[in-house]
């Protein structure tokens, strides 16, 4: 029996839905609550080699970024360019946030790539953790996603 995330394929006979699984599993394994967002961030191998891609959700442990096949191509070594689990990669991610009332702040920190999934042909969205985030980066991070999260809608309830 083939196990997908911890859960087998099929169950009583009937075919699981994989996809669904994996989102389960992902959510399970979190640390820390993630907000969507839409905005510009740079990626790269090196400070030096970044390449523009699309901040889609943060949390205090990481993101999810989407970026398209040459972003793909420039980060990851060829034996990585396979889709799915990724190991081994490091990466530079920069930023910007803004807290209410006060400047623009850059980070510019350090991460490891942990999944890659391709949505179309020239679409690709990437999950990074972030590694040594310092204390005060840290923290103003979080106060901007508790922001966000204070300033989300409640959903409702049908």
């Amino acid at each position: 029996m083939y196990v997908w995330g911890g859960v087998p394929a099929h169950a009583n006979g009937r075919s699981v839905n994989r996809q669904k699984q994996k989102q389960q599993h992902l959510r399970i394994d979190r640390k820390y609550s993630r907000v969507n967002t839409d905005f510009h961030c740079k990626v790269g191998p090196s400070d030096s080699k970044v390449s523009p891609a699309r901040l889609l959700d943060l949390s205090i442990g990481g993101l999810k970024f989407s970026c398209n096949h040459a972003t793909i191509k420039r980060i990851m070594p060829n034996e990585q360019q396979a889709l799915g689990l990724i190991l081994g990669v490091e990466i530079v991610v920069h930023f910007s946030i803004k807290l209410e009332n006060q400047r623009p702040i850059a980070v510019k920190t350090p991460a490891r790539v942990i999944h890659s999934e391709r949505l179309a042909q020239d679409l690709f969205h990437i999950g990074i953790q972030f590694l040594g985030l310092d204390a005060t980066t840290a923290s103003k991070l979080e106060a901007y996603i508790e922001e966000l999260m204070a300033a989300a809608p409640e959903p409702s309830e049908s």
